[in-house]
């Protein structure tokens, strides 16, 4: 039984570090994910993609002062227009991508099977930190 436990917890750490490392939140395929920890480490890849989005908008929007003295209102507020489409485009990607992940763990797992897993507390955590919704 411990071998077993053992061998389950090695396989979702080298899950996680196969997706941890090798993509990008938005590239992650849902044919990859065939365990419910492959989903749950999924779901975490993509709670950091939103938590750095997060501090991405805060550093590219809210930190970006207007200097009247470097440029125009009008051109200052279209830059920033522009950033923030950009912005929230890349954030749909990611709701879109937690949503399709969310999808298939209904349809493949139960609640308990994912609660089984040794990073669904992570995951619980990071999902409120990202601000990304989960439905």
């Amino acid at each position: 039984m411990k071998k077993v436990m053992m061998v389950i917890i090695a396989f979702s750490f080298a899950s996680m570090t196969m997706l941890s490392c090798t993509q990008k939140a938005e590239d992650i395929k849902l044919s990859d994910l065939k365990t419910a920890c492959d989903i749950v480490n999924a779901l975490i890849k993509v709670a950091d993609a939103g938590i750095k989005w997060e501090e991405k908008y805060d550093k590219e929007i809210k930190e970006d002062d207007f200097d009247s003295e470097k440029e125009e209102l009008e051109i200052y507020q279209k830059r920033i227009k522009e950033k923030e489409e950009k912005l929230w485009a890349e954030r749909e990607v990611l709701k879109e991508k937690l949503k399709e992940i969310a999808e298939v763990a209904e349809k493949k797992y139960t609640a308990a099977e994912i609660r089984e897993c040794p990073n669904f507390e992570i995951v619980e955590k990071k999902l409120k930190d990202s601000g990304l919704p989960l439905n």
